[in-house]
């Protein structure tokens, strides 16, 4: 629970207006090829609504996605709490209960597939692609979680814009070994799936994450992330447009308003 807290303390201490700047930063480094191709009415839009934000468009563009997946970041410690209820002895099975405690373990590693220490709270992407994801998967088995799974999905692909193109591969082999996680625990028998959960719990910096290889779907529903870039824009705000099909739109201050 210490490394819990303390994680939790660095992610309330995130402020979405003032690390917004170097979250972007982050992202213009790892992913800058959506920010190049920006539409240049993006730049007018925004500077009505922030006069002092830096003028080229690319920075622009990163610097509205960047408060919006900030603002996904910040939702971290309320999942944080869902799974945790879930977590505690006799409120779920014993593979329920493993599989959440391997999601959590993810959230308390320092390094990861995206190092925790990057400036700006970007660090924190992948986790909450990972504790997104794992909610996910217990809604579809009905278990504990409410949410709306359009939202979510939309919400996996809005923060993978913030990943380089090797992470997001990789991000996405995460994606599927998180899914299929639980369906591979409801093969163990329970004394066993309780026994690795205890462990989990007494050692979570011991538990491995496999990102570095695809696996397979074991449904037909694996979330998958969908590359994006801006669509219209216009002086309601901006649209990221999903390969595939799907969008999300934002306000010219970074508020997502909705998700389709």
């Amino acid at each position: 629970m210490r490394l819990l807290d303390q994680t939790l303390e660095a992610l309330r201490g995130l402020d979405v207006e003032r690390d917004a700047a170097a979250f972007s930063e982050q992202v213009l480094t790892h992913n800058p090829a959506p920010f190049r191709e920006a539409p240049g009415e993006l730049s007018a839009v925004l500077a009505e609504d922030d006069p002092d934000a830096p003028r080229p468009v690319d920075r622009l563009g990163a610097l509205l996605l960047a408060r919006a997946q900030l603002r996904l970041i910040k939702e971290i410690p309320e999942h944080v709490a869902e799974l945790l209820e879930l977590a505690r002895e006799g409120h779920a099975s014993p593979h329920v209960r493993c599989a959440v405690l391997g999601a959590l373990a993810y959230l308390v590693q320092p390094v990861e597939l995206v190092d925790d220490r990057a400036p700006g709270g970007y660090g924190f992407v992948d986790d909450c692609i990972v504790l997104k994801t794992m909610r996910l998967a217990l809604a579809r088995m009905g278990v504990g979680v409410t949410l709306e799974p359009g939202r979510e999905l939309r919400a996996l692909s809005l923060l993978a814009l913030a990943l380089s193109p090797a992470d997001f591969e990789r991000m996405q082999h995460l994606v599927t070994h998180t899914w299929n996680e639980i369906h591979l625990l409801h093969m163990l028998p329970a004394s066993v799936a309780a026994a690795r959960a205890r462990k989990i719990e007494t050692c979570p910096l011991a538990l491995h994450h496999d990102w570095s290889r695809p696996g397979s779907s074991f449904t037909l529903d694996t979330p998958y992330l969908r590359h994006g870039g801006f669509g219209e824009v216009d002086d309601e705000g901006i649209t990221i447009d999903f390969a595939g099909g799907g969008a999300v739109h934002m306000t010219p201050g970074g508020d997502i308003s909705a998700y389709e």
